[in-house]
């Protein structure tokens, strides 16, 4: 019986997230996994970057690794699932054992308030002093909380700031094309239309690849940009091959 001449090392590992050829044959891998927080609404294998726990979606340039790829849901903020590393992004890798010969090895402890030995989600303990009767007002616990994970006064400011300025260009947007609407247009995208006559011609609604608006003069067609600034806005994802392309009505 012939040895396998392969190296000791993952062939597949060395080539995996490229297009491979005919000299590749069957393997198995491993890959890094650590439970996370999600921090947007994620996707099965959206490119994610990990801050203090929490998961938030990146262009792919700037990803760490994606969402469980085998998710048959979305994920939303708040829970938890599998984050999947990039290949060849492990620094290093030890496999440890234990024999009841052997006394197991003592776990890093953290110092109170640092991230250093704390898993990723877990929240260090008397991460701000507390008030003077000894209670944390709901406020600043929720500030406490956003700390603890890294995301500062400063890092929630911006992201609020982005929000408003999406939300500003497709007021823009919606008032100098024929839409009835900010307001209208996303009732419609959120799934709470505002118009319409379920006996004539229908409620106000999304199909493949349109927005139809009842008894109100929209049409025209829809740029990607218009759905990045939805996504920004929402925190939905919306995926390329579901975005509706143009509006039409029932005038």
């Amino acid at each position: 019986m012939s040895a396998d001449k392969r190296k000791v090392s993952t062939d597949a590992l060395e080539t995996l997230g490229t297009i491979i050829d005919d000299t590749q044959k069957r393997d198995a891998i491993h890959l890094a996994v650590e439970p996370v927080e999600a921090g947007d609404i994620l996707y099965a294998g959206d490119p994610i970057t990990v801050q203090s726990g929490i998961a938030t979606r990146v262009p792919w340039k700037e990803a760490l690794g994606i969402v469980d790829p085998f998710l048959t849901d979305r994920v939303r903020p708040g829970q938890k699932f599998w984050f999947v590393m990039m290949p060849r992004m492990v620094h290093s890798l030890r496999h440890v054992w234990t024999h009841p010969a052997f006394e197991d090895e003592p776990e890093i402890k953290p110092v109170v308030g640092s991230s250093e030995g704390r898993r990723p989600g877990e929240e260090p303990q008397d991460i701000c002093p507390p008030t003077d009767n000894g209670v944390l007002s709901e406020k600043e616990a929720t500030k406490a909380r956003w700390a603890a994970h890294g995301f500062t006064s400063e890092v929630l400011k911006a992201a609020k700031e982005k929000i408003e300025a999406s939300k500003k260009w497709l007021e823009d947007w919606c008032d100098s094309h024929e839409t009835p609407g900010y307001d209208r247009v996303m009732a419609v995208i959120m799934g709470e239309p505002m118009g319409g006559d379920p006996e004539y011609y229908g409620s106000d609604r999304i199909e493949d690849d349109y927005i139809f608006i009842n008894g109100s003069d929209a049409h025209g067609e829809i740029p990607d940009e218009f759905w990045d600034h939805v996504e920004i806005v929402t925190g939905q994802r919306w995926e390329r091959e579901r975005r509706p392309t143009f509006f039409t009505c029932s005038c």
